[in-house]
């Protein structure tokens, strides 16, 4: 188990540093996917992608309540 892990390291490591392209893109889909969790949690019905549109675009989804959309 531990040389698993120990491999897995070692490709992480050599893919390091990431650059600023990469790390924004990481930053953003955790801050999407966090907010998907923590909204689903909560009972919102909005899908990942659905979540994503909002974040990222500034768009609202049809049949969708406002308070999901506020929440996204």
């Amino acid at each position: 188990m531990f040389e698993k892990i120990d491999k897995l390291q070692e490709k992480i490591a050599k893919l390091r540093p990431l650059n600023k392209t990469e790390l924004e893109k990481l930053r953003e889909n955790f801050i999407i996917e966090n907010t998907y969790d923590s909204n689903a949690i909560e009972g919102n019905t909005l899908t990942l992608r659905e979540t994503a549109l909002i974040l990222q675009q500034g768009i609202t989804i049809q049949d969708k309540k406002v308070r999901e959309h506020i929440e996204g």
